[in-house]
C-alpha cells in the first residue's frame, strides 16, 4: 500500500498506520459482508490517507503562519518528492 500511494518518507510511522488499520479491519469485521482481505486493503488504504491528508493540511497550516509571520518552517519529508 505504500508504494501504490508513493510514500517516499516517514515510512515507519505509515507502516504503523497500516498495522493500526489491520487491527481495526480485525476487530470491526463482519463475516456477512464479505472477506476479511477485501474490507482489511480498504480499511488500510483509508488510515494512510487519512494520515496524508492531516499531514498535508498541517504543513498548509503551518507554512501560511510561517510566511505571515516571517520564521521558518520545515517542510514534512512525506510532502518532498523523490
Amino acid at each position: 500500500m505504500i508504494r501504490r500511494l508513493h510514500i517516499h518518507s516517514n515510512l515507519d510511522d505509515f507502516l504503523q498506520v497500516g498495522y493500526l488499520g489491520l487491527w481495526y479491519a480485525y476487530r470491526d469485521y463482519d463475516e456477512e459482508k464479505g472477506p476479511l482481505s477485501s474490507y482489511a486493503f480498504m480499511r488500510v488504504r483509508y488510515e494512510m490517507l487519512t494520515m496524508l491528508r492531516k499531514d498535508s493540511t498541517y504543513q498548509a497550516r503551518h507554512a501560511f503562519r510561517a510566511i505571515r509571520y516571517g520564521y521558518t518552517l520545515p517542510l514534512s519529508p512525506s510532502l518532498v518528492p523523490p
